[in-house]
């Protein structure tokens, strides 16, 4: 398969066995949608990978962001299905889902009763949902967290499928997902933040004020700056460019590149 990697942090946790098996996916990584817990990389670029800091290094080779093969197998053995869906009035549905795992791989969500976080890029981000209630495991009813991991682990230790009932508020807006979380944490309170751009102005006054001449200066349109086109957003994801609209590109008018509407209410 052919992935773009967008920096030297490609996001994949491995197990420490030869040749590496993926344990892991981060939020942001862009293996997401490719590999998947239980994977076992074989090579990137036609090299053969025998660790998890190999595959990392062959990643980061050159010019980044640039696109790498890697070559892996996958364990079809782990299944994850909604066999039945009902309605149980109001906003509420019952899903019934049918599991098949290893015993030596995590299940790819937490809190079990209540699931409050599932790990991205795993199998049961493709069915469970944040505030997810798992109300039956095998047909037992769970009240606590560790009666139902107890109940899953026994059924996965003997090969076994295991059938789990989910209650979901299909109408509710549900937490956020991690991704969404760090990004607000990370800009919480941006406007208090010391920034490096000056404010457009002649001059400052003690008191802060400034004052400003007849002629403010043209910030937009700068002759002769070093213009650096970038593909990716700090997530590896491609940029998408913005539409042309008034005052967006040097010589543009109102009047050539806007739009008038007329009429209202």
């Amino acid at each position: 398969m052919q992935v773009l990697v967008a920096d030297a942090k490609p996001g994949v946790t491995f197990y420490a066995v030869k040749p590496p098996r993926v344990e892991r996916l981060r939020y942001d990584s862009c293996f997401i949608g490719h590999l998947m817990p239980g994977d076992v990389v074989l090579s990137v670029d036609g090299q053969a990978i025998n660790s998890g800091d190999e595959f990392n290094a062959r990643c980061s080779e050159g010019g980044l962001p640039r696109s790498v093969n890697v070559q892996f197998r996958r364990d079809n053995y782990y299944q994850m299905k909604c066999y039945k869906r009902t309605e149980m009035g109001g906003e509420m549905n019952a899903l019934y889902i049918q599991i098949r795992w290893r015993a030596d791989l995590p299940l790819g969500m937490d809190g079990a009763v209540v699931v409050e976080l599932v790990d991205p890029g795993s199998i049961a981000s493709q069915h469970f949902q944040y505030g997810d209630v798992i109300e039956k495991v095998e047909g037992t009813s769970v009240a606590h967290t560790n009666d139902a991991k107890r109940i899953i682990r026994e059924k996965i230790e003997k090969r076994t499928s295991v059938a789990l009932k989910v209650i979901r508020n299909v109408k509710k807006k549900n937490g956020l997902p991690l991704d969404v979380r760090f990004i607000m944490k990370k800009h919480k309170g941006f406007w208090n933040r010391n920034h490096k751009l000056e404010p457009c102005e002649d001059k400052q006054t003690e008191d802060g004020g400034g004052t400003s001449s007849d002629t403010r200066p043209n910030v937009y349109h700068v002759e002769g700056v070093a213009v650096e086109r970038m593909a990716l957003d700090e997530f590896g994801r491609p940029l998408i460019a913005t539409p042309a609209r008034a005052g967006g590109t040097k010589g543009d008018t109102d009047a050539g590149t806007s739009s008038t509407t007329t009429g209202g209410g």
